[in-house]
């Protein structure tokens, strides 16, 4: 037997243990957290670093895994690998997760080497700012609310072509009144169409980018930031000419529709309007008449009602004797 056994508390000593309050659990918990995401963004792998240039053997294998249960085949170091959702992604899988949903709101997972959700979360972010700017002088000015939906896939007209969209909503409870949209068909994955209400009313095609890797890589840092700034110049004017053409165009439709309705409250006030002179109803008696026509039963003279009984005739109430 051992001569060092540990020592078990008592269990008076056990229950002199406070347990942890609601606080002091939920700040345990972010700690734990905040080790967890630090042990994913700094612990070394394995593997070779799959970022261009790189030649560490540091690397951990991207954990994104597609619709047909196929893993991503890139691995990356702690400084060119992204950690979200407790994992470690490459650039593009990672914008993909952080901004993707499907038809129900859950995460999407399309297949690995489909850039073309990564393309539209890239834009939709780079047009974050101006584009919630624009919308929201819209819906302040419309006195209606905004709605934003996350990239998601949908099947877009009667054709039904597989497309990927970001859009920003300025509703009512009668409906969808504008609709702003950034989207890419994943048969045309180097085009990227700006849409006001379904309509396209712009397309471009994207620059290089480290997030999603379409296109051609520029030569320097400076030619892609003036390729970026260009595109987004471009893209955001071809929406904001669009929106505001249907800005003024809704002005003059709600108050043509304000105007059709007044004319159709006052037609149906001007009867009891006052002073005015109602239209009489040949099927409606009228209450106001000082005599009243007897029925023509009651008239000696009209039809069969007519008799030689004097005391009928006359209208006594005297019974014959």
């Amino acid at each position: 037997m051992s001569l060092w056994r540990r020592h078990e508390p008592a269990q008076d000593e056990q229950a002199d243990v406070a347990p942890l309050s609601l606080e002091q659990e939920a700040e345990q918990a972010r700690e734990l957290d905040q080790q967890r995401q630090w042990a994913l963004a700094h612990d070394p792998g394995t593997q070779y670093c799959s970022s261009r240039g790189c030649s560490e053997e540091t690397g951990m294998a991207c954990s994104y895994v597609d619709r047909r249960e196929r893993s991503c085949p890139t691995a990356w170091c702690p400084e060119h690998r992204v950690v979200a959702h407790d994992a470690i992604y490459c650039r593009v899988h990672a914008s993909l997760i952080e901004g993707t949903a499907g038809g129900f709101g859950e995460l999407s997972h399309p297949d690995f080497e489909n850039r073309v959700p990564a393309v539209v979360n890239w834009v939709a972010r780079d047009l974050q700012d101006d584009v919630w700017g624009m919308i929201e002088r819209m819906a302040v000015e419309f006195r209606e609310d905004i709605v934003i939906d996350p990239v998601r896939f949908v099947l877009f007209g009667v054709e039904r072509i597989r497309t990927w969209d970001r859009s920003w909503k300025v509703c009512s409870h009668h409906g969808v009144s504008l609709r702003v949209a950034v989207a890419v068909e994943e048969a045309k994955p180097n085009l990227v169409l700006g849409k006001v209400n379904s309509k396209t009313v712009i397309s471009m095609e994207p620059p290089w980018h480290e997030e999603h890797g379409v296109g051609r890589e520029p030569d320097s840092v400076a030619e892609g930031e003036r390729a970026v700034m260009e595109f987004h110049g471009r893209l955001f004017f071809g929406l904001a000419r669009a929106v505001e053409e249907w800005r003024v165009a809704e002005h003059e439709k709600r108050a043509d529709e304000e105007m059709q309705h007044a004319a159709a409250l006052e037609a149906s006030y001007r009867p009891f309007a006052v002073g005015a002179v109602p239209r009489a109803d040949p099927n409606v008696p009228d209450p106001q008449a000082s005599t009243v026509t007897a029925p023509h039963f009651l008239n000696p003279e009209d039809g069969p009602a007519a008799t030689s009984d004097p005391a009928l005739s006359s209208g006594s109430d005297a019974l014959p004797g």
